[in-house]
């Protein structure tokens, strides 16, 4: 731990950092929110500073090319594998264009193509269906039990003339020959200049922030302990520095800042660049060597709350500095070095002032109106967990709701509740709810779906999570809820009988005095409840994502059932988060699928294919492997959702085996990536076997001669190379662009093809 780093102004008037190595630990996260602050030199607390495992990615160096000679007498010995390889090879990576109904996103296939080579790929799928290093997709294609249709990837390819696909190949064979990844230029990402004084509970709202906006939230001397920590180079001579007293160079600090932008420059919104600038020279520097700052958030609060609000800090933080005298001087201090940075600021008008002697909610409001003001819009991944309650009327979601709003600080909205609120405000907009409901007509669904995403972000920055109640009732409703807003975690279904809610809901009808409690009436409304309902559970069930409750019994009994399901849900969530994906991406004949055997074998990584998964689902005679066998044996493809749904349930139920997974020819396009990220968990790397087409085509060829297969012919293994570019692009530069990409040449023998593998793997901390 470092106790403070102070800033002074060293002998060529440049400002400077120092830190003191503090064995004490008093440098502890403060425990009441609105007082996290920094320490006396202006050091902040740490809020939300930069993830732990950011700065290994940051050591993470690049080895040296391989040799590419080798020993004369090893000469023979390595042709004898490399042909091996070809032929294994061949056999698990030809399938790989060949999914029947495993990824959603494969163009359709022309129905005359489908028969014919139907019938010859029975025959070959009894050979090749065994062999070692299939990834289940050929598997699938060969089966001939499951009668599943196969599928070619490429709609339109017979029209392309020779002349280009000989272009689009030899284009598709310079994919990757760069291997640098893009960068995002830091300068036209959002800067934002965050300054308060110690007890202001900046580091409150800057939470409130990232979590709204996706900003990134970076502090000095942050940045600087974890450098420290890396046990990297400049860490150690930082340590150095520091450990006699000197001063840390500003240039240094700069250093650092940038880098830690350009690192999270593709995923992040924008930047808060916390406690900074203390001193002008700061501001002045970092702008001309970093970045411009769009403006600068400055949270005021009167000396005599910072003071009220440290002292109280002091009664449970223990620290030394937290005394009457010492926050006297801090205070004093603060203001003589910050004053002139806003002056600086105020007159460009850059300076956003916040009067912050309010609560955190109120506070964060003029926050937001500041971020509204600037054109900063919230993150369109802002709204974390929400889940769908579904239920009869008299099923009891309502109390249901209530319990899970005290226990888990989940955030209940209806849409009744806020029509009627609306309505209730007379708003222009309610008003005119009033007119279209007075003439008995339907609001639109652009209406509802903007009252709750306005409530969701209203309250996104301090809900743990979102009930839309009773909502959808209809599918239209959740599709375009998911595609406005966001997906649900899961449906929360409450199930009880007919006979149940009519009693129920009679029972009501003795004191609630409302017209449409009688048996007539609840008779029709359960009707249409199970009329619109329906598809929407159904549409759910296929994703895996209806949590069904049986509501027949009291609300303790049927609570001690949802509990279950938000504690279940949580522990795999949080580990997921300890998971770590690794997409491997690579041709027909790469090699990838050998590569990743040996993965399994040296680093204990769980290897998996949507392809595996969806053989081994359908012949476990499950409801949903019989789901997957009906829609594959009319030759539909399996929706994405299903797909993801098998990624899922594998991941979680080898978590307790292992926390990394090598995910086998996934994503084949960016969209199944975006959305494994979204609903499972981030990659962490991507490798990418890159092989030349002749050589592919010469491993292919190769293994035609064996295998009987109608596809290892030259002139379908063009087609097949050309479709796996044309789909494999954008998903290399999306990932590229997050310097995620580790590009491997696979041209040699598999040992040797392994070696580079082995380097990259070591290089991580897994």
């Amino acid at each position: 731990m470092f106790a403070e780093t102070a800033l002074v102004t060293g002998a060529n008037g440049n400002p400077e950092y120092s830190a003191e190595l503090d064995d004490n630990g008093s440098d502890t996260e403060v425990a009441r929110e609105d007082v996290k602050e920094d320490n006396e030199d202006g050091e902040e607390d740490n809020e939300a500073g930069i993830e732990e495992g950011e700065r290994e990615e940051k050591e993470d160096e690049k080895e040296d090319e391989k040799e590419d000679e080798k020993e004369d007498e090893k000469e023979d010995e390595k042709e004898d594998e490399k042909e091996e390889e070809e032929k294994d090879d061949g056999k698990e990576d030809g399938k790989d264009e060949n999914e029947a109904g495993v990824e959603e996103g494969e163009k359709e296939e022309k129905e005359d193509e489908i028969e014919d080579e139907k019938e010859e790929e029975k025959d070959d799928g009894k050979e090749d269906g065994k062999e070692e290093n299939e990834t289940g997709e050929e598997a699938i294609n060969e089966a001939e039990e499951l009668g599943i249709r196969e599928e070619e990837k490429s709609e339109n390819l017979n029209e392309e003339t020779e002349e280009n696909v000989a272009d689009e190949e030899e284009k598709a064979d310079n994919i990757g020959d760069n291997e640098t990844a893009v960068t995002v230029d830091i300068k036209k990402i959002p800067v934002v200049f965050v300054i308060g004084g110690p007890g202001s509970g900046k580091g409150t709202q800057c939470e409130k922030i990232v979590k709204k906006y996706g900003f990134t939230h970076l502090s000095s001397g942050d940045l600087l302990r974890a450098e420290v920590a890396s046990g990297s180079e400049r860490g150690q001579k930082l340590t150095e520095i520091m450990e006699k007293g000197e001063l840390v160079p500003l240039d240094t600090v700069l250093s650092l800042m940038k880098e830690a932008m350009q690192s999270k420059a593709a995923t992040s919104k924008g930047f808060l660049i916390d406690g900074y600038p203390r001193e002008l020279e700061q501001g002045v520097r970092f702008e001309k060597e970093v970045a411009p700052a769009k403006f600068v958030l400055c949270f005021n609060v009167s000396d005599e709350t910072m003071t009220q609000r440290l002292l109280g800090r002091a009664i449970t933080s223990g620290r030394v500095d937290d005394n009457e005298e010492t926050i006297k001087k801090r205070l004093k201090t603060f203001h003589d070095v910050t004053q002139p940075v806003i002056d600086h600021y105020n007159s460009k008008g850059k300076v956003k002032m916040i009067e912050a002697e309010g609560s955190a909610d109120s506070i964060f409001e003029m926050v937001d109106k500041v971020f509204e003001e600037e054109g900063i819009s919230p993150s369109k991944d802002c709204f974390g967990k929400v889940i769908f309650v579904v239920g009869g009327p008299g099923s009891g979601k309502g109390t249901q709701c209530d319990l899970i709003v005290k226990k888990y600080g989940y955030t209940h909205l209806s849409s009744g509740d806020l029509l009627r609120a609306e309505v209730e405000s007379g708003s222009e907009r309610g008003k005119k709810l009033t007119e279209i409901m007075q003439r008995g007509e339907l609001v639109s669904l652009d209406t509802v779906l903007e009252l709750l995403k306005e409530a969701m972000l209203r309250k996104v920055a301090s809900s743990k999570g979102f009930l839309i109640d009773g909502y959808p009732r209809e599918l239209d409703q959740g599709v375009r809820f998911e595609k406005e807003i966001c997906s649900p975690q899961f449906v929360l279904y409450f199930e009880v009988s007919d006979e149940t809610m009519t009693k129920r809901l009679l029972g009501r009808a003795e004191t609630s005095g409302r017209a449409d409690d009688n048996a007539e009436t609840i008779k029709k409304r359960l009707v249409t409840f199970h009329d619109i309902t329906r598809p929407v559970i159904d549409h759910y069930t296929k994703q895996q994502k209806v949590k069904r409750v049986s509501a027949e019994g009291g609300k303790d009994e049927v609570f001690a059932q949802v509990e279950k399901i938000f504690d279940e849900a949580a522990a795999t969530e949080k580990a997921l988060k300890n998971a770590k994906v690794v997409f491997v991406i690579g041709g027909p004949g790469s090699g990838k699928g050998t590569q990743c055997a040996n993965i399994v074998k040296d680093y204990g990584f769980c290897h998996l294919s949507s392809g595996d998964l969806l053989r081994d689902e359908v012949k476990s005679g499950s409801d949903r492997g019989q789901r997957l066998n009906a829609i594959m044996e009319k030759g539909e493809l399996v929706p994405m959702e299903e797909v993801l749904g098998l990624l899922k349930d594998a991941v979680v139920n080898n978590l307790t085996k292992t926390s990394c997974f090598l995910i086998d020819g996934y994503p084949r396009e960016l969209e199944q990536g975006l959305r494994f990220e979204a609903e499972i968990v981030p990659c962490s790397n991507v490798i990418y076997f890159q092989v030349s087409d002749a050589t592919m085509t010469s491993r292919l060829l190769e293994r035609g001669k064996n295998s009987g297969r109608v596809d290892d012919n030259e002139a379908t293994i063009k087609k097949r190379l050309l479709t796996f570019h044309n789909q494999t692009k954008p998903v290399i530069d999306h990932y590229k662009k997050l310097g995620k990409v580790q590009e491997i040449s696979a041209e040699k023998g598999i040992d040797d093809v392994y070696v580079e593998v082995k380097q990259f793997m070591d290089s991580k901390k897994w």
